[in-house]
């Protein structure tokens, strides 16, 4: 068994340095690593990425370099803006979840509930 490093320059000549086969070359020796240290990296959620970072280098939000989209690293998603991560989990199981949110913390939907209670009230009232 051979432990020494190859250079990749030494690795293009002896492939005749045919683009093709390098990039097959790299593309196995990347997905051989990937699976291998797997438990330590972190891929890119975008569609269609192939960035990678270490999980240690990581927290919060990150912008990956190669797509360019601000990712959440929590929720494992391209960035939810306006959702903190306990929000965005929510909606995931609940369609109306951002909606119920809204409700219980807006003013304007706790007044119009009152007002078509009295409504209501003075309807059974005056029935």
């Amino acid at each position: 068994d051979c432990c020494h490093d190859i250079v990749l320059d030494d690795i293009c000549r002896a492939l005749g340095d045919d683009p093709a086969k390098i990039k097959v070359l790299l593309e196995k020796a990347k997905k051989h690593y990937l699976e291998t240290n797997g438990d330590e990296i972190y891929h890119c959620p975008a569609p269609d990425c192939s960035m990678f970072f270490y999980k240690n280098e990581i927290t919060g939000k990150l912008n990956c370099p190669l797509c360019q989209n601000d990712i959440c690293v929590k929720c494992n998603v391209v960035y939810h803006q306006g959702f903190t991560c306990d929000m965005y989990q929510g909606s995931k199981n609940d369609p109306d979840y951002s909606f119920k949110v809204w409700q219980k913390n807006s003013k304007t939907v706790k007044g119009v509930l009152n007002v078509i209670q009295l409504f209501k009230r003075v309807e059974a009232v005056t029935t």
